[in-house]
């Protein structure tokens, strides 16, 4: 087997690649952990039927790969752990990443100290006023 051979071999194998009939015909790679494959392998008709049962299994940890007739379709996985618990926090942290809203210049725990704008006595005074007048 001359080099060439050998790197073309090589390179078939390594994208999936099998020349039967003369043709190529090629697989899809993915970056797919091939252990999850077997012990946590669903099928979509499955996942269809029973999604939330899988989604809160995937909420507590587990990682299930999707197929459809054999054919891996996707992974279904826990939250990283750097991701916001709430969706109020996901979606201002996507926010401020897209660039469309701007993190405080001055960001504190406290929230900002209040300044009345009038005393309540004023403020109750004046709608009493108010309604004197009508």
């Amino acid at each position: 087997m001359t080099m060439r051979h050998w790197i073309t071999s090589f390179l078939l194998l390594d994208i999936g690649c099998s020349m039967a009939a003369g043709a190529p015909h090629y697989k899809a790679r993915s970056a797919i952990d091939p252990e999850a494959i077997g012990r946590g392998t669903v099928d979509l008709k499955k996942l269809k039927s029973k999604l939330s049962e899988y989604v809160r299994r995937a909420a507590h940890g587990e990682k299930f790969v999707i197929t459809d007739r054999g054919r891996v379709l996707a992974e279904l996985l826990p939250p990283r752990a750097d991701r916001p618990s709430t969706l109020a926090e996901a979606t201002l942290a996507e926010a401020v990443q897209q660039g469309w809203l701007a993190p405080p210049a001055l960001a504190s725990a406290a929230p900002p100290p209040r300044k009345p704008v009038a005393r309540f006595s004023d403020v109750m005074g004046e709608l009493r006023r108010d309604r004197e007048e009508r």
